[in-house]
């Protein structure tokens, strides 16, 4: 299985540490519990898309925006974008 290779702590956020982490050196399916469990404590599934297409993105300076465009011509206006495969 998944495991990582540098100390479990690296995973954990700074605004919700984790103590209990069963080892050193966790199993990806302790770190994705984790990660779900800060997810839903702090309400941001909401703000995120999950197997999105993203077409193009630019950043629009005058307005500080992010303009996403969506495969099937979606547009999103954001002030984040977060990206990864």
């Amino acid at each position: 299985g998944l495991a990582v290779d540098v100390p479990t702590t690296t995973y954990s956020y700074y605004f919700e540490p984790n103590p209990n982490w069963s080892r050193l050196y966790s199993t990806g399916d302790e770190i994705k519990q984790y990660a779900d469990d800060v997810a839903d404590k702090y309400e941001v599934r909401r703000h995120m898309r999950f197997n999105t297409a993203v077409e193009g993105a630019r950043w629009d300076e005058d307005a500080k925006l992010w303009r996403v465009n969506l495969a099937g011509g979606e547009t999103l206006i954001t002030r984040y974008l977060i990206t990864a495969t």
